[in-house]
This record gives structure tokens, sequence and C-alpha cells, in this order.
């Protein structure tokens, strides 16, 4: 996209004459939306794997990424081993998991071909927490996606992600959540609560 900027780069052309690799690393300071519209160029289509809409983001990052690939005519996204590591600010996502709203992000991301770890510091749906969101790539495994959630939220909070204990708890609460979803089993809620301000 226009709005990324190089930094440093590399391209190494290995073993040409046998196997014909290709190795190019890249340093980007990047919008978040055009780095994530960059991954899910083809053959990769990283983003459309995490059913992520690209326009649900805003912020900044700066971005290191790495591609191995053998030099083919036609390249599939099996053929490519990629890489990239992100520290992400200013992060606001829509339609995050667990329905949430994602605010004042300061992220880092972590991102290969077997999954995805971002992790680090944000407003979700206005309360400040600890996020630990990771996605599992590998189809073979019956674990897809794992959110980890730790603050101090109000019961409104936890209505909004779809826990209400009203009327028996209200006030805040210091919460652990972790939400699981699978590919061949339903997805599990779990949480602790220690309640800090209850009526």
């Amino acid at each position: 996209g226009k709005n990324i900027k190089l930094g440093a780069g590399r391209v190494d052309l290995t073993e040409l004459d046998t196997l014909e690799n290709a190795s190019v690393s890249v340093a980007l300071e990047t919008p978040l939306r055009d780095a994530l519209q960059l991954l899910d160029r083809k053959p990769l289509g990283l983003i459309t794997k995490l059913d992520i809409d690209p326009n649900d983001l805003a912020g900044e990052g700066n971005v290191e990424t790495s591609f191995k690939f053998r030099l083919l005519n036609s390249l599939k996204a099996d053929d490519v081993i990629y890489a990239a590591r992100a520290s992400m600010r200013n992060v606001s996502m829509k339609n995050a998991p667990l329905d949430s709203t994602i605010s004042n992000g300061l992220l880092n991301l972590d991102l290969n071909t077997s999954g995805m770890t971002i992790s680090g510091n944000a407003e979700m749906n206005g309360e400040p927490v600890l996020i630990d969101w990771r996605e599992n790539f590998k189809d073979t495994e019956d674990l897809r996606s794992r959110y980890d959630v730790t603050g101090i939220v109000d019961d409104a909070f936890l209505r909004g992600v779809g826990i209400d204990f009203d009327p028996y708890i209200a006030g805040s609460a210091k919460i652990d959540l972790t939400y699981q979803s699978f590919r061949r089993h339903p997805s599990v809620l779990d949480i602790d609560a220690e309640m800090t301000e209850s009526v």
C-alpha cells in the first residue's frame, strides 16, 4: 500500500542449480490495515483464515517480515514459509473475539506458519485489560483459537461478553477469562472472578 514505509531489507537466492529457493526479509512501518491487506494477498490469504475484516482495524506498527519460497511459476500458500513480528500501537478493532471492541491497544504480534499470537494491554469494551490471543493454523489440531483476558471490570463489561450474574452480583470484579474455540467441538468459556466492589 502507499502508506507502507520500507525499512531495511534483504533478498537471498540459494540453490539456484537445484531447488531455486528465495528468502526475503523486510522491515515495515505501516498502518495495521495496510499490513493486513499485504498479508492477505495470494497465495497467503492469512487474514481470510482468521475471518477478520481489515476495515475493522486501525493503528500503526513496526513490522519485521520474512518469506521463504521456491521460485515456481505458480505458488500455493503451503509453498511459502513466512513469519512476522510487530510492535503495534493505538490499536483498535471492531468485531473482536467475544463480540467485543478493542481500543487504545499497545500490543505485540508474532505470526508464523503454525499460528499467531497477539498480546499486550488494551481497552476491551472500555475497560483496561491484559490480552493474550492465540490462533492455531494447523487444521489437524482441534483447538482453533484461545483468548485470555485479565483485568478489573464491571458487571456491564461481563454482560457485554455474554456473562450475566445479575441479580446476584453487581459491581466490579478482577477476572481471568478464557475463551476457546475448536474445530470439532463446541466453544468453551471459563471465568474466574474475584469481586472487588459488589452490592
